[in-house]
This record gives C-alpha cells, sequence and structure tokens, in this order.
C-alpha cells in the first residue's frame, strides 16, 4: 500500500530552546488531524515518551503508518501487537535487540513509506545489510535479530502497511558465517565436583575462621543448591523454584522430582516500583514437564538441608531458601566463585554446572544422549548433540583408534 508523503513537521524530528535548555523534538499527527510534540533533552528521552503514547494510543490511520520510520514501526509493532502473544522474558529479549541493535541499522531510519517506494531488489539489500550487521555476534544472537524482522514484515503485510515482504529473499547467518568464536562450555569432572561437596560441608574451625563463628558451616544454604545442580542437570530458575511437595516417591521406594516450573527475572515495569527487575513463575506446556529421578547424592543434599533448616522443611516452602523467597543467580554465582577459589577449581557460573551434569554423563558413555536430552529438557536430542559437540567428536576420534588396535594386534 503506497502513502503520501509527509506534511511538514508530521513525523520529524527537530530542536527548540526552552529558557536556555535544547530540547529535542519529535511531532506526528493524530487520526483527527492534531498534532503532538514529544520532548526531551535527548533523542531517547523524547523517544521513549513517543512509544509510551503509542501503547495508549495505537496508530490506525494508514498515511500515518506510512510517515513512522521503520524502528518506531517495530516499536510499535512489539508494544501493541506481539506483546500479548509472547511471554514477558521473551518480550524483554525483544526489546533489547530492537533497542541496542536494530535501532542502530540503516533501514531503521527509513520510514514506510520510503521503504514501500524503493526497489524490491534494494529493499532486499538493505535487510540483508541490517541481518549482516552483527556478524561478530553469535548465531542465535543473529537469528534473534532475523526472527524479529521477519515477524515484523509479516505482520506489516497482513496488516496492507507494507506493499511487499522487506524479508523476501533474505538468508538468515549460520554458524559458519559468524566471525565470533564459538564459546567452549566449561564444565568439572566428577572428582572436581566432590571437591566442591568437601567445600559445601566445610565448617569453619577454631584455627580456621573463614565465615561465621567456630563449628558454623562456611556456607550457607545456597551452596546446596549449587551441588544439587551438578546431580540433577537443572537450570537456576528451576533449583530455585523447588517446593518440597515437587519431590515425589515410587512405588519402588526411589525418588524424582518433578520440574513444572521456574523462576524467570523480568524487567519491573511498575511505575511505583524502585526495583529494575523482579521474579515471576513460569510455568511449562504439559508436555514440557520433566520427571529427574534423584541419583543418592541428590538425596543426601537433600537430607542435609532437611537437617540443617528444619523449620523451611514444608511442603509450600522453597527447598533452596530460608526466606521462601528466590536466590538469584547472581547472588548464587558468588557463593559458587568463592568455593571454586578455595577448592583451587576453574570459576563457573551457575548455569555451568548443568553443563557440568551433562558432560560427567557423556564422556562416560555417549550412548546416554537421549537420557540426557530429555533430562535437560531440549525439546530435540540434536540441540543436546550440538551442545557438546566437543565430547562427539572426541568419541569418534576414539572410535577410529579401533582399526589401529586391531593392526597391533595381527601384529
Amino acid at each position: 500500500m503506497q502513502g503520501k508523503k509527509r506534511a511538514n513537521g508530521e513525523g520529524s524530528w527537530d530542536t527548540c530552546n526552552r529558557g536556555k535548555i535544547k530540547y529535542y523534538r519529535y511531532r506526528i499527527y493524530d487520526n483527527t488531524g492534531k498534532v503532538h510534540a514529544f520532548y526531551g533533552k535527548t533523542r531517547k528521552e523524547a523517544e521513549q515518551k513517543y512509544k509510551s503514547y503509542l501503547s495508549k494510543n495505537p496508530i490506525y490511520s494508514s498515511d500515518e503508518i506510512q510517515t513512522l520510520s521503520f524502528y518506531l514501526y517495530v516499536s510499535n509493532w512489539l508494544n501493541n501487537w506481539r506483546k500479548k502473544n509472547i511471554s514477558p522474558k521473551t518480550f524483554d529479549y525483544y526489546e533489547q535487540l530492537i533497542e541496542n541493535h536494530i535501532k542502530n541499522m540503516e533501514v531503521a531510519n527509513l520510514q514506510i513509506y520510503s521503504l514501500n517506494s524503493k526497489n524490491q531488489k534494494e529493499v532486499k539489500r538493505l535487510f540483508q545489510e541490517a541481518v549482516n550487521k552483527e556478524k561478530n555476534k553469535s548465531a542465535s544472537f543473529n537469528n534473534g535479530i532475523y526472527t524479529i524482522l521477519s515477524q515484523v514484515c509479516k505482520y506489516g503485510v497482513n496488516n496492507s502497511d507494507f506493499s511487499f515482504n522487506y524479508m523476501n529473499g533474505v538468508e538468515k547467518l549460520t554458524e559458519k558465517d559468524v566471525n565470533s568464536k564459538r564459546k567452549i562450555k566449561k564444565s568439572l569432572d566428577y572428582d572436581q565436583v566432590m571437591c566442591l561437596w568437601k567445600e559445601m560441608t566445610k565448617k569453619n574451625t577454631e584455627g580456621n575462621i573463614i565465615n561465621g563463628k567456630e563449628d558454623t558451616y562456611v556456607y550457607g544454604i545456597n551452596s546446596y543448591a549449587l551441588l544439587f545442580c551438578c546431580f540433577t542437570g537443572l537450570r537456576w530458575g528451576e533449583v530455585s523454584r523447588l517446593e518440597w511437595s515437587d519431590i515425589k516417591k515410587t512405588e519402588n521406594n526411589s525418588y524424582y522430582i518433578v520440574i513444572d516450573k521456574q523462576f524467570v527475572n523480568i524487567k519491573d515495569r511498575d511505575q511505583n516500583s524502585n526495583n529494575n527487575y523482579k521474579y515471576i513463575t513460569k510455568y511449562p506446556k504439559e508436555e514440557k514437564i520433566r520427571y529427574i529421578p534423584l541419583s543418592n547424592k541428590s538425596l543426601e543434599i537433600l537430607d542435609m538441608v532437611k537437617k540443617r533448616f528444619p523449620e523451611n522443611y514444608n511442603n509450600e516452602h522453597l527447598i533452596f531458601s530460608t526466606t521462601n523467597n528466590p536466590v538469584g543467580s547472581a547472588n548464587a554465582g558468588r557463593t559458587l566463585k568463592s568455593m571454586c577459589k578455595a577448592a583451587n577449581l576453574p570459576i563457573l557460573t551457575p548455569h555451568e554446572l548443568r553443563h557440568t551434569f551433562a558432560s560427567i554423563l557423556l564422556n562416560q558413555d555417549t550412548k546416554n544422549l537421549y537420557a540426557v536430552s530429555d533430562l535437560l529438557g531440549h525439546s530435540t536430542p540434536d540441540i543436546t548433540y550440538k551442545a557438546y559437540i566437543d565430547i562427539f567428536e572426541k568419541t569418534k576420534m576414539d572410535t577410529i583408534k579401533i582399526f589401529d588396535n586391531m593392526k597391533k594386534e595381527e601384529e
């Protein structure tokens, strides 16, 4: 759909002075023809005021839409349409990509009218450059950019805002296309995990007071949760959300946990709140609920928690919390850093303890792939395979060596 060019001052930037202070100003016309101006000491401040207006007064006029920059169109799409169909965590992720990356692309400043008027090959070139712009980032990062642009363009065509799909023929980047090196996942072997275990159970002694008083534990409840990650492969959000009622017993007197919820950290958008982020509980779809059998070491950790914190032992209380409030990954990370330093181990993050769980099992036998994939909650074993490709590459090399060993036996 073709729109007319904007009138003087319609959807345009300029500056003005109020007293001795210079302000940026963005002006648009609404459906009635009334002009609205948004002021800020910076362009960002003015844009935020404009986006706030859009969230309460969505633009319906096709002429108004044609005068929007592509960036403001994308922002409007996220806040007024896509937000209704995605989780708060995904919304935060999309917003971050839009504000920090898409906003800085060449196409971001072009009006929808201008894009609709251009030759389709030229538009394809512009959007391919936009997709290629962050080649120094990972393929997954670039896929996020590609996904947003594709969804926006599909929406624009279906809504008759775009005369054609700007992303037609634009290719997605692959691992081979990006310049960033694949990050090798850090993990511990079983002996190193047992060194962490020793740290977890460490007490202050008369000659060595590390943290607290004599004959008290050096580390708090976080240390139990961290080791629990090592033996279950849970994400930190899953571990920190576990309640005692999630532990189940089978007819054979074995135990397992039900993973049907987790804590997710999202932006706190309450204007009256002083916090930047808050925790919410996320519930997976029924088919994604996991059942994790508990090893003897896992049960031993739970028994330690019961004995040390008996007042927390009731069905509705979080297992790894003394206050029944979630323990943040940053707080847990500080505890883990102290434990790793004390045990002379590589410093890991809480999430890398999940990698430790998978690496130990796969290094023992790569035939465990399907079981490990299920325990981790990956949607397909292919995801697990790609995540731990280093282990499988080593296995292939060891397999080929079988021929060399056969030759030695023949001699």
